[in-house]
């Protein structure tokens, strides 16, 4: 059977709500009037399948701390435990702490690492248009009365559906990641294979890229362990075929090359170039550790008879700079490039783009970018992580200009794209000086 999950937590009042397929509710409170059956949660949740949103991070560990069998928690604790989960910046080390990870035969997703960008339930369930949006109904430090308690119960309920319409959403992502982890459990060596489930294989269907990027290497470099924190100083060093004509980029990459990088640096607040505005001919761009975006907010365009307008974007982006630049995490060697390498010649290979095999190398090559900036990843390496942003952003800077420069217009740019407008008649000098960026850097 198949459940939907969702928890609440309020000084005097703790809730479980489980609501199946079909619209079957069970629900679970605990307080000063009310308690229930631990041994029927717990048989559902190791019998069945249960599916939660964020679940892995807050709903699961409230759940495991409630169920422990020599330490029935109050609920005072369990809101402590609530507030600590949701305010920490750290909330890994709370769950390891107390052992409150997911039981391994708990047959359980969490979607929200499966799901595209990161934000809240109810943002998701506004981008799918799901039934009903609702705001929490009391502040969370609120003691409720047992009316506000039967409303939240219903608010609580909601949060469900929208799982529910959320999980019915990514069907195909969730089976990849099946089918991925057991590709991963078969070629696992037998003594590995006694980790894992032969049912789900290397589980990955909680799992974003990023995470299944790291199970991979990990799986082909057992013997590396995550690297100790050091003391790192470092410069950017671009590429040699990085130059402009425009002042405002080439005093932009001036100061790029002369900010030194600490392993102290604050990338959000310290690093003087992020956020700075580079003015080009037809647009204004802001520079960041992530990516290049151009500064416009609404905008309607309308393309004259005589004009084309076309997305260009570079395949692969991130992949492509770690390849033609033969960037590597320095705690594994040059041994990654040629593993990363070989994985992105098998997708090639491939010519359905749509099977499992050619999806896998996609989000092992897409996912290890990721990892780079992680500092509890094999892959960290903090030096290679802003060689790859930062190239990536200097390269469309070199595209832009050089487009500018013929009279195109560039009306948006985006991290690995842009979108531009030119008379249709100079489509082939456009698609010739495309020709030579890709030749120049490398890059599709």
């Amino acid at each position: 059977m198949k459940w939907f999950l969702d928890t609440e937590c309020y000084p005097n009042y703790f809730l479980i709500v489980l609501k199946s397929l079909d619209g079957q509710i069970l629900e679970f409170e605990y307080d000063h009037e009310t308690s229930f059956d631990k041994a029927q949660l717990v048989n559902i949740l190791s019998r069945d399948l249960t599916i939660g949103f964020n679940s892995r991070f807050y709903d699961i560990p409230m759940i495991m701390r409630f169920i422990k069998e020599d330490d029935k928690p109050t609920n005072d604790q369990l809101k402590r435990l609530s507030d600590d989960l949701i305010l920490s910046d750290n909330s890994f080390d709370i769950i390891s702490s107390g052992f409150l990870w997911k039981p391994k035969k708990w047959n359980h997703i969490d979607i929200i690492r499966v799901l595209p960008d990161k934000c809240s339930l109810k943002m998701y369930g506004a981008r799918i248009h799901t039934r009903k949006l609702q705001d929490l109904p009391y502040d969370p430090s609120k003691v409720l009365t047992r009316e506000e308690k039967n409303i939240l119960k219903a608010y609580c309920i909601n949060d469900v559906d929208i799982t529910k319409d959320l999980y019915l959403q990514v069907q195909e992502e969730l089976r990849i990641r099946y089918d991925v982890g057991i590709g991963l459990y078969k070629t696992l060596p037998l003594d590995l294979q006694e980790k894992y489930s032969k049912t789900f294989g290397v589980d990955c269907r909680s799992m974003s890229d990023a995470d299944i990027a790291e199970i991979y290497f990990k799986l082909k470099f057992n013997d590396i362990s995550i690297p100790k924190e050091q003391r790192l100083s470092f410069k950017y060093k671009p590429p040699r075929y990085i130059s402009y004509h425009n002042e405002n980029i080439t005093n932009i990459l001036k100061e790029i090359t002369e900010f030194e990088f600490t392993d102290k640096t604050n990338l959000k607040k310290d690093v003087s170039f992020v956020g700075r505005e580079i003015k080009t001919k037809t647009n204004s761009f802001t520079i960041g550790i992530g990516g290049l975006h151009s500064k416009e907010e609404t905008i309607v365009v309308i393309k004259a008879n005589d004009e084309f307008l076309i997305d260009v974007d570079v395949t692969s982006y991130y992949p492509s700079i770690i390849i033609n630049n033969g960037i590597y995490p320095s705690n594994i060697g040059i041994e990654f490039l040629e593993l990363y390498k070989s994985l992105r010649d098998r997708r090639l290979q491939i010519k359905d783009k749509t099977s499992t095999p050619s999806k896998f190398y996609k989000i092992v090559l897409n996912g290890t970018f990721g990892r780079l900036g992680y500092k509890k990843s094999i892959l960290y390496d903090l030096e290679k992580m802003i060689q790859t942003t930062i190239t990536g952003q200097l390269c469309l800077l070199m595209l832009i200009e050089e487009l500018e420069k013929y009279g195109f217009e560039i009306i948006s740019g985006n991290t690995d794209g842009l979108t531009v407008r030119g008379k249709i008649d100079d489509i082939k000098v456009f698609e010739h000086i495309l020709g030579i960026w890709e030749f120049i850097t490398g890059f599709e």
